[in-house]
């Protein structure tokens, strides 16, 4: 039998051992709950790596890019961040299946389009320092009057008629007869807002420089990007950068009889030659498509196609642009760059002349 002090001492101390327990118990569980915690922000920023790796180097570019949580300035920031390591580069070739190392001609710059006009070699692009800032300077260009030698200052083209919550990008350039110039261009929501469909637009100028909206040119499904239009006789071809049904990178073709409004005709008929394209009317009629994987093939019709070129640039390259120039071809392409170049947007790119 206990005294009643020995009762109040063995309460004391089991009081205290119960509590000492469930202190202990509280701790651990405090301690798992920081513990999922922390491995929750893990995964989120792994997942956000990840994210920032697919928005760099995913093949079809720039108008692929996620929107991440956030204003909607912050989101278009961080889809044009995606772009400060992409390059344009130029290069000549006399033969339309190979072209040997080209030269940087501009920073910064991605999606590009060359354009040739008499003697003047013209390259349009998506800027990277600019575009997604919702102020309309998207696309700019650069002019070379000497067989690339000496290039312009960096400028933007003006888009007359473009709604606010638009951004134009993935700019094709086409030279009209009369002198006149079409850009076809892909609308991409200011924000990276996801569209139900992907829209694509059709602008004219005079001078190549300022542009006025003609109207929308087509629409389709969503995940479609990059066009690039070409003229064979009456017929108008747009070829685009196409996701598939099992969300593979595709090229798809729509067909035109103005060059203005076009019907869509699904994807082109080439297992090989897949996400962004370009494509050019040879001088026996056919057309030469290629792709970002620097490979390319011929077709009759323009939708099927025979690859019969694996590679086409020394070097590999994305997003090709081809045309006519002194007798033979000039090719625009991007390449991507380790480290972000340090530039000033308003000056001359650090071009090789």
């Amino acid at each position: 039998m206990l005294a009643p002090s020995d009762k109040i001492i063995f309460g004391l101390v089991l009081l205290l051992v119960i509590g000492s327990g469930w202190a202990l118990y509280s701790s651990n569980n405090v301690l798992e709950d920081v513990v999922e915690e922390e491995e929750e922000i893990l995964i989120e920023e792994e997942d956000e790596e990840v994210k920032v790796l697919l928005l760099e180097d995913y093949p079809l570019g720039f108008a692929e890019t996620e929107s991440i949580e956030g204003d909607s300035k912050n989101e278009a920031s961080s889809g044009a961040s995606a772009l400060l390591t992409h390059q344009t580069y130029l290069v000549f070739s006399d033969d339309l299946t190979f072209f040997s190392d080209g030269f940087l001609i501009e920073e910064r710059a991605s999606v590009p389009d060359v354009l040739v006009k008499g003697d003047e070699i013209w390259v349009y692009y998506v800027d990277a320092d600019t575009a997604h800032q919702g102020d309309g300077l998207n696309i700019g260009y650069v002019m070379s009057a000497d067989g690339g030698e000496t290039w312009t200052d960096r400028q933007w083209v003006e888009i007359k008629g473009v709604e606010d919550d638009v951004e134009p990008v993935d700019p094709s350039l086409f030279l009209m007869e009369d002198g006149t110039v079409r850009l076809y261009y892909y609308d991409f929501p200011y924000g990276g807002v996801q569209q139900a469909t992907s829209d694509f637009y059709v602008a004219s100028s005079d001078d190549g420089i300022s542009f006025e909206i003609d109207q929308m040119a087509l629409s389709i499904g969503n995940g479609h990007t990059d066009p690039d239009v070409i003229k064979r006789g009456d017929d108008w071809f747009m070829y685009y950068a196409a996701t598939g049904v099992d969300g593979g990178a595709r090229i798809g073709v729509a067909l035109s009889d103005d060059g203005l409004t076009f019907e869509d005709q699904g994807y082109v008929e080439s297992e090989d030659l897949k996400s962004i394209p370009t494509a050019i009317v040879m001088d026996d009629g056919r057309i030469r498509l290629y792709s970002c994987l620097s490979n390319s093939g011929i077709s009759f019709d323009g939708v099927s196609f025979i690859t019969d070129t694996d590679s086409v640039l020394n070097g590999g390259g994305c997003d090709p642009s081809v045309d006519r120039y002194d007798g033979g071809y000039v090719m625009a392409y991007k390449l991507f760059n380790a480290v972000e170049p340090v530039i000033d947007p308003k000056k001359m790119s650090d071009s090789v002349k």
